[in-house]
């Protein structure tokens, strides 16, 4: 499970901006997780589950949101949204060849604190 691993490194992330920014305690930490990013979202939950509590940022929120999976047609260069990483097909020429624009980002977007 490497979403435990994902999730060490950003408290490990907020640790430092604790220490960077002055923060006594941080209230909120926002993350992206695109579809294509390989994390499991409810693994990635558990993982912070754990290993919050002892941590600089135990009783925080983690707030994560999932950004639209854009991507560039590489058959007739159109940009579109996939609704679903099972349907990756271009709506305009039906072709699934494609660049991923964004989608596979894992981002630490804000910390909030005091």
């Amino acid at each position: 499970m490497h979403e435990l691993g994902i999730a060490e490194s950003v408290l490990g992330i907020v640790a430092e901006e604790m220490r960077r920014n002055g923060l006594e305690r941080v209230l909120k930490v926002r993350l992206e997780v695109g579809k294509l990013s390989g994390v499991d979202r409810e693994a990635l939950d558990f993982a912070f589950e754990a290993l919050l509590p002892d941590s600089p940022a135990a009783g925080a929120q983690i707030e994560i949101s999932v950004p639209a999976l854009l991507l560039r047609c590489l058959s007739c260069s159109a940009d579109y949204e996939a609704l679903s990483a099972d349907d990756l097909r271009c709506p305009r020429c039906g072709e699934a060849r494609f660049e991923v624009r964004r989608g596979r980002e894992m981002l630490v977007t804000a910390i909030e604190g005091t």
